[in-house]
């Protein structure tokens, strides 16, 4: 629907995986669905395999302990979400991973209403393989231009 109405959005088809102890990703850029309930490290090792791009969501400081043990491997998450608007409370996790927010947006009305999202630039999200060179388009939302040729 973005492309054919030519908007200035990339979607990034995914969905939520829930791993065997628990712990909750969100995985895109793969329309296959994994194997249920793998451990935390299988499934992002599988989702990368798969091309996938995996976000850590609803981190705990339990879990955080996991995640800093698999940082910089194939088996960790991409990034990790920080803050989700339809279950709110900022996680300040104190981790050297990307960060997200999200909407927590399931439908096309969600995401209509929400006034949460990650501002990245198309370049940071290449360089995170979140996205194919040249894919999308750089934009700048309105608000955040200066007014009256003021920097």
């Amino acid at each position: 629907m973005a492309k054919a109405q030519q908007m200035d959005i990339t979607v990034v088809p995914g969905f939520t995986y829930i791993c065997r102890d628990g712990e909750e990703l969100y995985i895109y850029k793969i329309r296959k669905k994994l194997i249920p309930k793998l451990p935390l490290s299988e499934a992002c090792k599988q989702a990368h395999r798969l091309g996938g791009f995996v976000i850590a969501s609803n981190v705990s400081k339990r879990q955080l302990q996991s995640l800093e043990k698999l940082q910089g491997s194939e088996s960790a998450p991409d990034a990790i979400e920080i803050y989700n608007a339809k279950v709110g409370g900022y996680r300040d996790l104190g981790i050297d991973f990307p960060t997200f927010v999200s909407s927590g947006a399931t439908s096309a009305v969600d995401l209509e209403n929400s006034n949460v999202f990650t501002l990245l630039e198309r370049k940071k999200a290449e360089d995170m393989k979140l996205l194919a060179p040249d894919e999308g388009v750089d934009f700048e939302p309105k608000y955040l231009k200066p007014k009256g040729g003021q920097i």
